[in-house]
């Protein structure tokens, strides 16, 4: 085996969480760049006696590590070698079957150790366990928090998704903010990412920032107004090392026409740029396509501005996708042309053939629209939905300190499972309204709704880890059906809404 005489450590890439009865093997900061090989975006469960041995790669060989194991545990050192062996610099995913169970290992579990890192703090007795379960179902306490800080923006995207009915500030005390924090680090979170609005815009951001750092999180950092040297300086000195900037186009008329806002916005854009690579900060740049910015030459006007600098390490481009709080008429006037997006894409692959960035942007995909497809179809799309994180391992916290499960739904009184200024994370992750939506029963479904007859109710509802995407639910059918199927369930009646791009 190669790497045998190299000391070696379990990836500081990837994090170890026991839960109960099993223990989450994942990645460990979701907005890193990974240098070690790990997985960009992995959760996933795996035995508390794998975790247990786990913890013994921390430094020295391979057979060190086995003997180790082996004194510990009393097993066969053949036996250890064997399903370790498999972890180490691992190039793909490795499933194990263990008492009948399989389970999944991602790339690079264990690794050599260089003398940048630091050894991990992991003790077999931190995972040990009575009982086992290894189906995926709600995690005991969240994983990944959101806190908005501020509805506010300094601009007026017109392709906007958000809530911006009423202007919103953070009411939540700054000492009550720094509670939960403590409180997050002792819960074991692995995230809290902090957004507007602008989150630039509340008052309190460095301090806030400073104490996230001080705790051992690392928000995603994402603006798209143009921030001031002062800014830049104070976020470079608290340790982070990159941002994600919106812009859609360099193109002066159609910048402002997308985000509605005056001329020297366009640039002061081009002077926040400028200073982010003067202060050494890594770029993520974030496009979004709308009627007013969906031509090849708007993606020309941008690869041009961009080449000029060394800093910018990704680019993503998407479309403005329908707002529920916009509504049809506002979609209508901004959604992206289809054909304009397809010769966008075509223009991307030319771009990625001329290497002129040291990254591939990826190409823009549309959604068509399901009512369209067959009953298998549909079918087959429902069956491969994602998981919703939501109130599954992820929660969100508004401005006013109301708790949601996703950044879209906001304040709609079916999605607000607590209230942070008067309970706990744990409170709030353990109260009666949040579990009771997630174990969604049938009886407590409307009338009107076709999952209140279906035979296959528990299949998407009940306790099922993937659940709905409610957000989808309501953009398709409105705020006073969230409890109708998802869009794509072959039982969901036809979307009469233009929803679609």
């Amino acid at each position: 085996m190669k790497n045998n005489n190299k000391p070696l450590i379990l990836n500081p890439e990837y994090k170890l969480r026991h839960d109960d009865d099993k223990v989450l093997l994942i990645v460990k900061d979701l907005n890193e760049v990974k240098k070690y090989g790990a997985e960009e975006e992995y959760t996933g469960l795996i035995h508390p006696i794998h975790a247990m041995m786990l913890s013994f790669f921390n430094g020295k060989t391979f057979d060190e590590t086995i003997t180790e194991i082996h004194n510990y545990f009393g097993i066969e050192k053949n036996i250890i070698k064997k399903t370790f062996e498999k972890l180490v610099c691992n190039d793909e995913f490795i499933k194990i079957d263990f008492s009948n169970t399989l389970i999944y290992f991602p790339r690079n579990v264990i690794i050599p150790m260089t003398e940048e890192m630091t050894k991990h703090d992991y003790e077999p007795e931190m995972f040990k366990y009575n009982k086992v379960n290894l189906k995926f179902r709600r995690l005991n306490a969240p994983l990944d928090l959101t806190i908005n800080f501020t509805s506010r923006c300094m601009t007026d995207c017109i392709y906007c998704y958000a809530d911006r009915r009423e202007k919103v500030d953070c009411t939540i005390p700054l000492e009550r903010i720094y509670e939960l924090i403590d409180e997050a680090k002792e819960l074991d979170l692995r995230s809290i990412d902090v957004i507007g609005g602008e989150f630039f815009l509340y008052k309190h951001w460095h301090e806030v920032l400073a104490k996230l750092r001080q705790n051992g999180f690392t928000p995603y950092l994402t603006t798209k107004i143009a921030i001031k040297e002062d800014v830049i300086k104070k976020t470079k000195n608290l340790g982070f090392t990159s941002i994600q900037i919106s812009l859609d186009t360099m193109r002066k008329e159609n910048l402002l026409k997308s985000v509605q806002i005056k001329e020297k916005y366009f640039y002061n854009m081009q002077n926040t740029f400028e200073l982010l690579e003067k202060y050494d900060l890594k770029v993520q740049i974030n496009t979004i396509l709308s009627s007013a910015t969906d031509s090849v030459d708007d993606i020309k006007s941008l690869e041009k501005f961009f080449s000029k600098f060394k800093n910018i390490i990704t680019w993503r481009i998407n479309y403005g996708e329908y707002s529920m709080y916009l509504g049809e008429e506002a979609f209508r006037n901004y959604k992206a042309s289809k054909v304009n997006v397809s010769k966008i894409n075509k223009y991307i692959k030319k771009i990625n053939s001329k290497n002129i960035f040291e990254f591939k942007i990826e190409e823009v995909g549309i959604e068509g629209n399901v009512n369209y497809l067959s009953v298998k179809e549909k079918k087959d799309s429902f069956e491969k939905r994602a998981t919703c994180t939501g109130n599954l391992y992820a929660m969100y916290i508004l401005p006013d300190g109301k708790v949601t499960i996703c950044e879209e739904l906001y304040w709609n009184e079916h999605f607000i499972i607590g209230d942070v200024t008067k309970q706990s994370i744990k409170e709030v992750w353990d109260s009666e309204k949040a579990r009771d939506l997630f174990f969604l029963t049938q009886d407590r479904i409307s009338e009107d709704s076709v999952c209140k007859t279906s035979e296959s109710f528990d299949e998407c509802r009940g306790g099922n880890p993937k659940q709905i995407c409610w957000r989808d639910t309501i953009k398709a059918y409105g705020h006073n059906k969230w409890d109708y199927p998802d869009y794509r369930c072959p039982l969901a009646p036809t979307v009469e809404k233009e929803i679609f791009a």
